[in-house]
């Protein structure tokens, strides 16, 4: 071996040595980053809902002239129950009358079903939506419009695609594409009733309700007529129902909820 052949050959085992250790740094460098990109949290998914409301329109109170405007209602979300209720006073028979408490409840399956609801108009992600008052002794359950009320109501059921299959006694048979019922099966309240139907126009976003109902008079040879009613319900942004055929709920309060499911 010559001497400059023995002058570097001690080197060559350290240059290896000093790869390896460079290799697998970096190895170890990419795999913790590759763990930190796995591990980010998902991204924040937030709804803005009232929690302050006014009704000003006597159209509102029909049926409850004692009860004095404005009324002002109030609404939260329980994160522990997972349930949004609206509250608000209303005055039973004549002034001065029995006051009494009108409250709608909605109890989500999670979270991220009550910031779902907002998505469009008249999406249907809780299981239930409810109409009762206080005391609970079978009194009035006031106006029906006093507090913001949706196009479907009632206790919900799902089918397999997340598509709200049943409310109460109405069975669903045609959606749109976001899983938003369209049509109902005919519910035998009146002779040529074809079921309830719902048009969604998410550009002014709102919602057109129509079904059947009939008088308690039965028309010629024991028939049962059907009288065509309608709704159309209003939204904000948020997907907050904020009027009902133009009449308004005024929002004075909100409050926001997020949440990263």
């Amino acid at each position: 071996m010559s001497p400059r052949a023995a002058r570097r050959s001690p080197r060559r085992p350290l240059a290896r040595g000093r790869t390896r250790a460079l290799a697998t740094a970096l190895a170890a460098a990419v795999a913790l980053g590759l763990a930190a990109c796995g591990h980010e949290d998902p991204p924040e998914t937030c709804r803005s809902y009232p929690t302050v409301l006014r009704v000003d329109d006597p159209g509102l109170l029909s049926g409850y002239p004692a009860t004095p405007l404005p009324v002002t209602a109030r609404c939260a979300f329980d994160v522990a129950t997972l349930t949004y209720a609206c509250r608000a006073s209303f005055i039973e028979g004549e002034a001065p009358g029995t006051e009494r408490v009108q409250i709608r409840r909605r109890t989500f399956p999670s979270a991220a079903a009550f910031v779902a609801e907002g998505a469009r108009p008249g999406q249907v992600t809780a299981r239930d939506h409810v109409l009762t008052s206080e005391p609970d002794d079978l009194g009035s359950v006031g106006p029906f419009h006093l507090l913001p009320t949706r196009p479907i109501e009632g206790r919900f059921t799902f089918d397999a695609l997340g598509r709200p299959e049943s409310s109460d006694s109405l069975r669903f048979v045609e959606w749109d594409a976001f899983g938003r019922p369209t049509r109902s099966a005919p519910t035998g309240v009146c002779d040529t009733d074809d079921g309830n139907t719902y048009v969604y126009d998410d550009t002014r976003r709102e919602v057109l309700h129509r079904w059947n109902s009939r008088t308690l008079t039965p028309g010629p040879g024991n028939t049962r007529p059907c009288i065509p009613r309608s709704r159309r319900i209003g939204f904000d942004d948020a997907g907050n129902a904020i009027s009902i055929d133009g009449v308004p709920w005024t929002t004075v309060e909100t409050a926001s909820f997020c949440t990263r499911d």
